[in-house]
């Protein structure tokens, strides 16, 4: 008798809450959507100018490299039986990063926007260099060395768009207060 009590003030506690809060569909009007194309992004750049505190990294190749071996992390994952079915050409690769240098390896960099420097950048300078190194990973092409075969570096013939986020020697400039 008690337990069915309870079970019946539960059932009515409950109906009185549902019936006073207008039920969940209710609770907020859907949202507008304008009519037409969404209107376009803004211009990159930084939410404050920046300024460049360090002098930039230079980027090269190790003493002793041999750049007509393929190299290790290639041969472990056999690339060469990869790019019989694939080699990416005609694919376009957005390099978001700390931008990509412009170098004879990656002679169709396309400016994507810079994020650290704004209107003053383009995204193609990379005073860090790790942009310009993880583009070149992607889809450098051959420095003129008998490399691997031609289709491993079909990549390179589409543009790569250079598009600067980050940047560890650029910081914000301080605002001074006029006094």
């Amino acid at each position: 008798m008690i337990k069915a009590v309870s079970t019946l003030g539960a059932i009515g506690l409950a109906a009185a809450l549902v019936a006073v809060s207008g039920g969940v569909a209710g609770a907020i009007d859907p949202p507008v959507v304008p009519p037409g194309p969404p209107p376009p992004d803004p211009a990159p750049g930084p939410d404050q100018p920046m300024r460049q505190i360090a002098a930039c990294t230079t980027t090269g190749v190790l003493p002793g490299s041999d750049l007509r071996e393929l190299p290790a992390a290639l041969q472990l994952m056999n690339m060469p039986e990869a790019w019989k079915e694939s080699t990416g050409v005609g694919v376009v690769v957005g390099v978001i990063d700390t931008g990509v240098a412009a170098q004879p390896r990656l002679p169709h960099l396309v400016s994507g926007g810079d994020y650290v420097m704004g209107p003053f950048g383009d995204g193609l300078s990379d005073c860090d260099g790790h942009g310009t190194v993880v583009a070149s990973l992607i889809g450098a092409a051959p420095s003129g060395l008998a490399l691997v075969p031609k289709p491993a570096w079909a990549a390179p013939a589409a543009p790569r768009p250079g598009l600067r986020r980050r940047a560890r020697f650029h910081r914000h400039r301080l605002r001074r207060r006029s006094r």
